[in-house]
């Protein structure tokens, strides 16, 4: 576990053990959503997971060649079970308006 906070557009790397049916598996990277404001405060943060998969889905977003936010996995989770951080600052715009909108904004 590391002490660092990320930022929104960071891509933090948590184990997110144990999951079910669909969900992402594993130690995998996840697009950093929220304000660093609700880590420190709360201890929490809101992110996507990653992959490398490319699927022609309205709900995957491309970050990057061969990097992909999956939208449609939103998920919370403590900063205590992040072990690294990359600071990356992805531009997160599109990947929030693929969460507004299967949340119905």
């Amino acid at each position: 576990m590391t002490a660092e906070v990320p930022s929104r557009g960071d891509v933090a790397w948590v184990s997110m053990e144990p999951t079910r049916g669909h969900e992402q598996r594993g130690h995998r990277p996840h697009l950093v959503l929220s304000d660093e404001r609700l880590a420190k405060s709360l201890g929490l943060v809101i992110a996507v997971p990653m992959t490398s998969a490319r699927r022609p889905w309205a709900t995957r977003v491309e970050l990057a060649e061969g990097s992909y936010a999956i939208g449609e996995q939103p998920r919370t989770f403590a900063v205590d079970r992040i072990t690294k951080v990359d600071r990356t600052g992805y531009d997160v715009t599109g990947v929030v308006k693929v969460v507004t909108m299967l949340l119905g904004g």
